[in-house]
């Protein structure tokens, strides 16, 4: 071997970065492919496993392939230099058979384990980093040592780190359990990991800009590095540096490494919102794009959807991509290709998917139209950022002129709780809908403005917008009349008036859904109310009902926010009947960048149960923490009455913990005058509390003053 000239680096592991997230990994075979594009974190998996397998005593053998690699020999003696690092004496009859005649790459490996075993080992650790470059130049050698997968010794185990699939057939060693593949979704960040890498990379407080841009990565190890270390302030909000880093980045090692051919369909796939064959070939004229799109699939370039005809981008590849188009493409191809893509798409009546190309083509007044048809089914599945998208392409000129646009922006501010941007947009929208002489539009905007007076405790002008539409109702459309119905409830509930409230919610549901995804909205959110109706009465029978009945509607329309929100009001009836570890469960399998699916309301609802959960665990510290974000939501969106949910739990939390000072603080939120059944949940611990502090005739008091309300309202448990 002194003879040999060896490249010390290709045998040497590479040094994982101080602060990069350590990992634990959990392999079942003995063969391990791990197949992602770069920066999904093969290397580092790699590096932990042998890791784990030095601590378990065992041999670490690592090599590092590179486009050079053409030589089987050349293979065998870096591997055993590896292993001679810690047996010197390691490896003389595998260089004899290796200095023979004809090499048998299956019999070598067999050789080369029977001589670690020949040490009476505890066991052995082999790495292959990059080894699709022994794939493309070596494919016997991988070959060969598969063969031996399921057959190895006890603690003997070998694991492949490689861009795209193996070209080899694993099916038969996988169902056998003699290999594992882990893809992309394996590599990924889990929500958990990702916080905790942000966190230790921020040292403190993490800048929301690193949280915005981590939900664009979808856990691309290397992409929350590169968005969190360009720029050194970390309170700086890193929206450009980071990505023109992650965009160089893509632009060297993965799109300029493809054919010719790969890299015109991924920026075709690009152009389109989701891509398939059939879009490809009527658009590009491209014969063979099913061939190259599964192609760019195997790759982990592209992610085939449910239907297996659609593809879709990660957001961070989206993003580079399109910037390389505009680059490489003139403006007259991007728009042919564009109206092409809008023909297409409006001929199979995909409203959704004709609306970006309607736009980029400058057809604006179509794609207006179109939005009417697109934006209801996005806003009650969560997408708001594609509608924020498309609404940020239109010419400001014509978002502003248009009352539909006008509109939807205010629907979006009125989402995330910009209550005072939202009110304003709907009052332009309603004008510029009058003036038009669209009803139907009026009385939209209306209704809008009405609810967000009732959040404000504006009563008077609310209850002036709910009559003026009620008098626009003559030949309303169905989803009008059930928005107007579910806004009169809530209004209805904040004055007490629960027979009113509940009268409103089972008339949404009188309403036929048909094919109306805005009726099947209504009729959810109907359900989750009358849930609340039904556990004021302590009726959790038919709370269980109204939350099941919900869930199934939800899921059948693919309501993500909605049936999210329905497994919180599930695990709040959980934590009341005594499921605890049900609620828990729930919890913990929530999916990533959950807070970014709901509506400011309803995520204020889910940290006021998930305080509740922590509550009940004995884990204040972590309840007052969910509690005060829970607050903390309702009051930006300014909902007082919304900020009485959690602050009920917060009471109870400062009775269970003795805090009579901190008792008094929150008492000072608490209206002098209940007036609805949530002031009258205050009153309960706060009673409590002071009757605890050796003041019950003070106790006594509030409850006497309280227990007429408790009547009207038929707040049974309370009253109990």
């Amino acid at each position: 071997m002194s003879e040999t000239w060896i490249d010390r680096g290709k045998i040497t592991p590479p040094r994982a970065p101080d602060d990069w997230l350590r990992r634990t990994w959990s392999p079942r075979a003995q063969a391990l492919l791990l197949s992602a594009p770069p920066g999904y974190g093969k290397t580092s998996a790699l590096l932990a496993l042998a890791d784990q397998a030095r601590e378990a005593g065992h041999l670490v053998a690592w090599y590092t392939a590179d486009v050079d690699d053409v030589d089987p020999v050349s293979f065998f003696r870096y591997l055993a230099t590896a292993l001679q690092a810690q047996i010197p004496a390691f490896g003389q009859e595998l260089l004899g058979a290796l200095a023979g005649g004809k090499l048998d790459e299956r019999a070598l490996w067999g050789r080369f384990f029977e001589a670690v075993l020949a040490y009476n080992v505890p066991g052995l650790f082999v790495a292959i980093d990059d080894a699709h470059y022994l794939a493309a130049t070596q494919l016997p050698v991988l070959k060969g040592l598969l063969a031996h997968a399921g057959k190895l010794p006890p603690g003997f185990r070998v694991a492949l780190g490689l861009r795209g699939e193996l070209p080899l057939p694993l099916g038969k060693l996988v169902a056998g359990g003699a290999a594992e593949v882990w893809g992309p979704a394996a590599l990924r960040f889990s929500p958990a990991e990702e916080q905790a890498f942000l966190a230790a990379r921020a040292g403190g407080v993490v800048p929301a800009g690193w949280t915005r841009r981590a939900a664009d990565m979808e856990g691309w190890p290397l992409g929350l590095d590169l968005a969190t270390s360009v720029l050194a302030d970390v309170a700086l909000d890193p929206l450009g540096g980071p990505v023109d880093a992650v965009a160089a980045y893509l632009a060297e090692e993965v799109f300029a490494s493809l054919p010719a051919a790969a890299q015109e369909t991924l920026l075709g796939a690009a152009l389109l919102e989701a891509p398939t064959a059939a879009a490809c070939e009527q658009v590009f004229g491209r014969p063979d794009a099913a061939a190259q799109l599964a192609a760019l699939a195997r790759a982990h370039l592209l992610q085939p959807l449910a239907d297996g005809l659609r593809y879709r981008l990660p957001a961070y590849l989206r993003t580079f991509l399109v910037a390389e188009l505009e680059r490489r493409t003139p403006a007259a191809t991007r728009l042919t290709w564009h109206q092409a893509a809008a023909a297409y798409h409006r001929g199979r009546g995909e409203a959704e998917l004709a609306l970006p190309h309607l736009i980029q083509a400058g057809d604006f007044a179509a794609a207006a139209g179109y939005a009417m048809q697109a934006f209801p089914p996005l806003l009650a599945r969560g997408r708001t950022r594609e509608m924020a998208r498309w609404l940020a392409t239109f010419p400001p000129a014509f978002a502003q002129a248009d009352p539909s646009l006008t509109y939807w922006r205010a629907e979006l501010a009125n989402r995330a709780g910009q209550a005072a941007e939202a009110a304003q947009g709907f009052e332009r929208a309603r004008a510029s809908f009058h003036a038009a002489d669209d009803p139907a539009g009026e009385l939209k905007a209306t209704v809008r403005l009405a609810t967000i007076a009732m959040y404000a405790r504006d009563l008077r002008r609310s209850g002036a917008l709910q009559l003026k539409a009620l008098g626009m109702l003559d030949g309303a459309r169905p989803e009008d009349q059930a928005d107007l119905q579910l806004t009169r409830a809530v209004a209805a509930e904040q004055r007490g008036d629960i027979p009113l409230t509940r009268e409103c919610n089972e008339a949404v549901l009188t309403i036929p859904i048909g094919d109306n995804i805005e009726v099947a909205v209504c009729h959810t959110f109907a359900h989750a109310n009358l849930y609340t109706l039904a556990l004021q009465r302590g009726e959790l029978a038919a709370a269980e009902e109204h939350v099941r009945r919900g869930a199934e509607l939800a899921r059948a329309w693919g309501f993500q926010p909605t049936h999210l929100l329905m497994g919180f009001l599930h695990a709040h009836l959980e934590l009341i009947e005594g499921a605890v570890e049900a609620a828990g469960a729930f919890l913990r399998a929530l999916p990533a960048h959950w807070e970014d699916q709901l509506d400011w309301h309803d995520l204020g609802v889910a940290w006021t149960v998930a305080g509740r959960y922590h509550q009940v665990k004995g884990e204040a510290r972590e309840a007052e923490r969910a509690l005060e974000r829970a607050r903390a939501v309702f009051r930006a969106a300014d909902f007082p009455e919304g900020e009485k949910l959690p602050l009920e739990r917060m009471l109870w939390l400062a009775v269970q913990r003795s805090q009579a000072r901190r008792l008094e603080e929150l008492a000072t939120a608490i209206p002098a005058e209940p007036t609805s059944v949530y002031d009258l949940a205050l009153v309960l611990p706060l009673a409590r509390g002071r009757q605890l502090a050796g003041e019950p005739a003070r106790a006594v008091a509030q409850l006497m003053d309280a227990l007429p309300l408790l009547d009207a309202l038929e707040a049974w448990p309370l009253r109990a």
